[in-house]
């Protein structure tokens, strides 16, 4: 995904002020220095496109769900 797509997609479902999940990568983090040398943006945006539409993302949703609710659960222990 563009950074630009990403911006509008929030600007058009969330509130400037909204608290919201979020994780990214970018191409450096999946190469070395001397890999990333050889990867056009063109093949990236390739790349990435055909890998994420691969990925099952309700697998990740449940993990991080479980780990919401353990944390929220730890924090309203402490502040009792």
């Amino acid at each position: 995904m563009k950074v630009s797509e990403a911006i509008q997609f929030l600007k058009r479902y969330y509130e400037m002020d909204d608290v919201i999940a979020i994780e990214w990568w970018t191409k450096d983090s999946f190469f070395s220095e001397d890999e990333l040398k050889n990867v056009t943006d063109e093949e990236w945006d390739y790349a990435c496109g055909e890998a994420l539409s691969e990925i099952d993302w309700s697998d990740q949703h449940e993990y991080i769900t479980d780990r919401v609710h353990h944390h929220l659960a730890d924090f309203r222990g402490a502040t009792k």
